[in-house]
């Protein structure tokens, strides 16, 4: 222990000496290991971090074959039946998908926030505790509509009521509806979907209440207008299990499935096909970890992430390459200090020992000021990451696992720039180290060996930065490619309002004289043209989808779907999808006349084939004898994603099927976003109870589909530029040390005769080999490597020549540039004062 702290002691006064290469090295590291460090917190927020919840290993999330976890749901009384099958080992909870509620939290205007409906048992079930008052328990699951009470996050205690202690008891309003405040979840507390933070709790008895209506059903025994506590056919909670023995973990799968398979039998009694009631009977429960919560933000950054932890890995590389090469330079300044000491008796791996010290303690500095870089990009990477003006709601917090990363990156970053330099610094002959100083011919003898490793290590740093050149310009014309993309609706000209009649409590025979009043109303507002209602907006993917049943051909359960909206009349012309064939809606379509239906070109080409689309008929059940008629065919447009290709759709006419919608849309003659307060005015003259959430230009919709895109593109550029700078600075700085050895060569050069020029060629050709060199392996391995991000590119080719040859390019340039002024100065050296200074 004493020789190690000897060793750093003597390494700080070594860095003491020299401050310019101190705080050069420290600043490359403090760049390299920040971005590092914060990118790798981003992915352990997303990728790795558990929820904040005791032994978070011992929960699971229940699924069926099939399926993923975030799109399974359960109806309540089936979520009772398995509660109380359960083992006492284990333990189940409900939730529902975080909603939108129109909330008044007495302190300001009604708003939209974020909330969700548990079950009583569902805190007990994550052993989370209150920061204040209480949670939800099973008392609060006795009676229907009869708990109007919700727990509030901690971020909504501290940002909406200031912190409040006296808040338990105080009432807001949810949807319409009086609840009162009982309690404060933990701090960091958010639910099992990272990501997403409610801004309260509701228990599932309230679903009536304040007229929560997301759900996975589709049969036509469900009373949606009725309390969905009692009804069996209406899949609307997702469930969360707590194994706490091991053991009993496949005593809890099995008891689930003994239940589901109840259900099972129960249902396949209102089904005729036998291949379906025999498919419907195999599907099977699992559990999956849910220990990190669903993985809805997972799946979706994955692959995003990787890519960007590798991008800023090879950013470091980069800069340890660049250490490395200022390392050897030092290393040939400090030849005599090595040789006196091996002199006096000091082993080389002493020496190596004492200079891989210095190395470490350079990294712990620069992870030390890194540590700065790495909060910048924590504070600035989610709201990158989001799609909104809200940042991603993630727990950045450092934890273990971080600290771990940043301790064992410094460490390795040390040894990594550091160890190839010390050991070819303390191969050193003292004799004639000790005969020749520094800048003698000798000297320049090892100019050669010490070249070799320099020359190589610059042509890393050149294929590595081409590397991350060409996956930043693939990245670029990848976003600029969808940004260009024609989605097959007008984006340009349209003002989205998104709002939810269903929160409102109208009664469905009051929602075409809503409907009516609404479109007048905004079409009497100057510089709109047209207004129409939809289900769902444009871009946010939100469409459903059913079965369709078509005369005459086989029916595949699950090969069949197709998509669907209710739309109000004009709404195609409205939003620009150009019809191509047929009619489009008329006044003439109500509940009294036939049911008539527009499809896309995508439901025509994979379902109809070679029929022609207008007057066939469908259905959504073989027994049903409802069936519809296909009366126009309108182009295909990328209504759920514009990264999406357009999906078989069906557009229903919300004149003949009147439902709550939530968007309403409207084409303005000028800059939509001109219009978004008096569009907000003229929908409060309508109903000043009607609940409006965002009033949103269409096309910045559609820029938000594309969050995840331009954070790579902006990111790999980010890293691209910075990797081009650090191997432009190790060239400049490898090419001056060379000049600095050679300039009693060259000077002789001069005095035999040789003209500047051919010696600016001498050094210039050396900066080309390297460069040359570079270029060509750094095109290698970005043919290889490309192919991984394939899946994230679009309208071009992973190994696109143009963006090969215009990265190459701009890398050539820059890097002729860095060396040209080494060559200049190698061409006016005076040589009567080099040969004078030998």
């Amino acid at each position: 222990m004493a020789g190690v702290l000897q060793d750093v002691r003597y390494a700080w006064r070594q860095l003491r000496k020299r401050p310019g290469f101190t705080l050069v090295a420290v600043l490359t590291l403090a760049l390299g290991i920040g971005a590092n460090t914060g990118m790798f917190t981003l992915v352990n927020a997303v990728l790795l971090k558990s929820l904040p919840v005791p032994d978070p290993e011992q929960l699971f999330l229940v699924h069926t074959s099939g399926r993923l976890a975030e799109n399974t749901r359960f109806s309540y009384p089936l979520f009772q039946t398995m509660r109380a099958a359960l083992p006492p080992s284990a333990s189940v909870a409900a939730m529902t998908w975080p909603s939108d509620f129109y909330a008044n939290f007495g302190n300001s205007q009604p708003e939209m926030v974020r909330g969700q409906l548990v079950s009583g048992n569902y805190f007990a079930t994550l052993e989370t505790y209150p920061a204040l008052g209480r949670l939800l328990t099973v008392d609060d699951d006795r009676l229907v509509g009869g708990s109007p009470v919700a727990v509030i996050s901690y971020g909504c205690w501290q940002r909406r009521f200031g912190r409040d202690r006296n808040l338990i008891g105080r009432k807001i309003v949810m949807n319409g509806m009086p609840i009162e405040i009982v309690g404060v979840a933990a701090p960091g507390f958010f639910g099992t979907r990272a990501g997403t933070e409610p801004e309260f709790w509701l228990p599932t008895m309230m679903q009536s209440a304040v007229h929560y209506a997301q759900h996975y059903s589709q049969t036509e025994a469900a009373e949606f207008d009725k309390p969905w506590i009692a009804q069996q056919d209406i899949s609307w909670l997702q469930l969360i299990v707590r194994v706490k023995r091991r053991p009993a973990f496949p005593e809890t799968e099995a008891t689930l499935n003994q239940v589901f398979r109840q259900v099972l039998e129960h249902a396949v009694l209102n089904l005729t096909d036998p291949e379906e009631r025999q498919a419907l009977l195999r599907t099977r429960l699992a559990l999956e970890p849910g220990g990190r919560g669903l993985p809805t933000l997972r799946r979706s950054f994955s692959q995003s992430l990787t890519v960007l932890m590798g991008t800023v890995g090879l950013v470091l590389l980069i800069a340890c390459a660049n250490l490395a090469n200022l390392l050897l330079a030092r290393a040939a300044a400090r030849e005599r200090e090595i040789a006196v000491r091996l002199s006096l008796g000091a082993t080389r791996a002493r020496l190596v020992r004492q200079l891989l010290t210095e190395c470490v303690l350079l990294s712990g500095f620069g992870a030390v000021l890194g540590i700065g870089v790495a909060f910048w990009c924590g504070a600035i990477l989610p709201k990158w990451a989001s799609s909104g003006a809200t940042p991603i709601p993630l727990n950045l917090a450092p934890d273990g696992r971080v600290l771990f990363f940043i301790t064992a990156v410094a460490l390795l970053t040390g040894f990594l720039f550091g160890l190839a330099p010390a050991v070819q610094g303390t191969r050193v002959e003292p004799v004639r180290a000790l005969k020749t100083n520094a800048r003698g011919l000798a000297g320049a003898g090892r100019v050669g060996r010490g070249w070799s490793l320099k020359r190589m290590l610059v042509t890393s740093q050149v294929a590595l930065s081409l590397v991350l050149l060409v996956g930043a310009g693939l990245f670029l014309r990848s976003l600029r490619n969808f940004s260009e993309l024609d989605p097959g609706f007008d984006r340009a000209h349209i003002l989205t309002v998104w709002l939810d009649t269903h929160m409102a409590g109208y009664k469905q025979e009051q929602l075409s004289s809503l409907y009516q009043r609404l479109i007048e109303r905004m079409e009497a507002i100057p510089g709109v043209r047209s207004a129409s209602l939809a289900s769902c907006g444009l871009a946010i993917g939100c469409g459903d989808s059913s079965d369709i049943y078509l005369p005459g051909t086989p029916h595949t359960n699950g090969e069949t779907d197709a998509q669907e909206r209710r739309v109000s009349s004009h709404f195609l012309n409205t939003v620009g999808i150009p019809l191509v064939e047929g009619r489009d809606f008329a006044t003439t379509d109500n509940e009294k006349t036939p049911a008539v239906t527009i499809v896309n070109q995508a439901f025509v080409r994979q379902f109809l084939k070679d029929k022609n689309p207008i007057g066939q008929y469908f259905g959504y059940d073989a027994v049903n004898d409802h069936r519809f008629q296909i009366v126009g065919v309108v182009r295909d447009a990328r209504v759920n994603d514009i990264r999406e290709s357009a999906p078989p759709m069906i557009y229903h006419s919300l004149a003949q099927d009147v439902i709550d919608v939530e968007s309403l849309d409207l084409r303005t003659v000028a800059d939509p976003s001109q219009l978004i307060s008096l569009v907000r005015l003229a929908v409060r003259s309508v109903d000043p109870n009607l609940p409006i959430g965002a009033i949103t230009p269409l096309a910045e919709q559609v820029r938000s589909n594309l969050v995840q895109q331009r954070l790579i593109a902006r990111l790999t550029a980010i890293f691209g530029g910075l990797a081009l700078g650090l191997a432009s600075l190790g060239l400049y700085g490898v090419m001056s040390y060379t000049v600095a050895r050679r300039t009693c060569e060259l000077g002789i050069r001069l005095a035999l005769g040789s003209t500047r020029g051919s010696v600016l060629w001498v050094v210039l050709h050396e900066s080309l080999v390297v460069i040359g060199s570079g270029i060509l392996l750094g095109t290698c391995l970005s043919l290889a490597g490309t192919r991984l991000v394939t899946s994230l590119l679009f309208g071009l080719s992973p190994h696109d020549p143009v963006t090969l040859a215009s990265a190459a390019l701009l890398l050539l340039l820059v890097a002729v540039a860095s060396a040209l002024l080494p060559a200049w100065r190698a061409a006016q050296v005076d040589p009567t004062e080099a040969l004078r200074a030998e």
